[in-house]
């Protein structure tokens, strides 16, 4: 995969500026280790994640053409041999759907699954779920004929979206950045050495590639791209989903991911996502008082969750206070911060009481003057 991004990248000239362009350049790196560290750069930046993508939709262009050309024809010269056998009733039904892919797709779907266990393609579409589901885009057609053609589009759009996500999966338990799996078996000193880790090969492959998004989130978060640093966080959290997180290199950038994604999350206003991240991270670290305060600041978003936040910030104190190994300084500014926030709390709560009270006085004196005037009136 990297060797193809490498070939389209020389071909447009696309290189960023100062990094190697031509692989037989005087920039080209003088081994492999070199050569692995400019990659993880190149892939890191915007440039890299657009060659990439770009070598994703084409992939994904070829193997549609190749569905056209080949696997296609094939498949609904079958359908339609099987369909000449169905009742007419069937296809009274299919005939006029017929020109829709998802309609295709279905029908040669259910003509496999029938062959494949040896039951007549007219029995299963006389019956059952399909025939309903056959039966009701035929109704909504019939009713708007435009409809048609919107649920083939959202069709086309959920293939393509599901195949993009099977690719990604392929890419993630595959394994396949060679360079830096050879980085790693020079024993340097590095996060995620070969030497100390011993991990399989599609965990090397995992951590670099959920070290990329971190890298990427980095900076789209020092460059005020709140939003953008919030997906690399979470892409980058995703390809750790699912591995051995008692492996304490695995756990360590798990983490790191996580405790970014609370960060953007407060910045990009998304409270609820600040809430789930902590307390996945308190689950490992419960004494991370970094996640406890940012909880806190995630509650309080929220709204209406006083008790768990001031909860929070108290727990944050005692873990600040327990700390040994943080400097003091940084620790007597985070005590300070969580002192602020209970502060604001008990602000805003005496003002909200405030109001409520004088709003309950408003109340009980337009009650009083209503009554009087009633009274008058009576009296007159």
């Amino acid at each position: 995969e990297i060797r193809n991004i490498k070939i389209m990248m020389v071909e447009k000239n696309a290189f960023p500026a100062g990094l190697w362009r031509d692989e037989m350049g005087p920039g080209r790196p003088k081994n492999q280790i070199d050569e692995g560290d400019w990659w993880r750069e190149f892939i890191a930046s915007d440039e890299g994640q657009e060659a990439i993508e770009a070598q994703r939709a084409q992939e994904l262009k070829e193997a549609l053409q190749e569905y056209e050309d080949n696997t296609r024809p094939v498949e609904l010269k079958n359908l339609a041999t099987a369909l000449v056998n169905c009742s007419d009733d069937v296809k009274r039904l299919v005939a006029p759907l017929l020109k829709y892919d998802f309609i295709q797709r279905v029908l040669v779907t259910a003509q496999k699954e029938c062959e494949e266990n040896k039951i007549e393609l007219n029995s299963y579409l006389s019956t059952g779920m399909l025939r309903s589901y056959i039966e009701r885009a035929a109704a909504e057609i019939s009713v708007d004929p435009s409809r048609g053609y919107t649920m083939n589009e959202d069709w086309w759009n959920s293939l393509k979206e599901r195949t993009k996500r099977e690719y990604e999966e392929h890419n993630k338990l595959s394994a396949q950045n060679m360079v830096d799996h050879a980085i790693l078996q020079k024993e340097r000193d590095t996060e995620i050495a070969l030497n100390q880790l011993q991990p399989s090969e599609a965990t090397v492959y995992l951590l670099n590639q959920a070290n990329i998004f971190l890298t990427m989130g980095r900076r789209k978060f020092i460059d005020g791209k709140y939003e953008m640093a919030l997906e690399k966080f979470e892409q980058g959290q995703r390809m750790l989903e699912g591995s051995n997180l008692n492996n304490e290199h695995v756990q360590d950038l798990f983490l790191k991911l996580i405790a970014n994604r609370a960060v953007s999350a407060l910045k990009t206003h998304r409270f609820s996502v600040c809430v789930q991240a902590c307390t996945t991270l308190l689950m490992l670290r419960p004494h991370d008082w970094k996640a406890r305060y940012r909880l806190g600041r995630g509650l309080m978003g929220m709204g209406n969750q006083e008790a768990q936040a001031r909860n929070a910030f108290h727990t944050a104190i005692s873990d600040i206070r327990a700390d040994g190994t943080t400097d003091f300084e940084i620790l007597q500014d985070a005590e300070r911060d969580c002192m602020r926030q209970l502060a604001i709390m008990d602000r805003e709560l005496k003002q909200s009481k405030e109001f409520e009270s004088k709003a309950l006085q408003a109340a009980i004196n337009r009650g009083i003057f209503a009554a009087k005037k009633k009274l008058s009136k009576g009296g007159g």
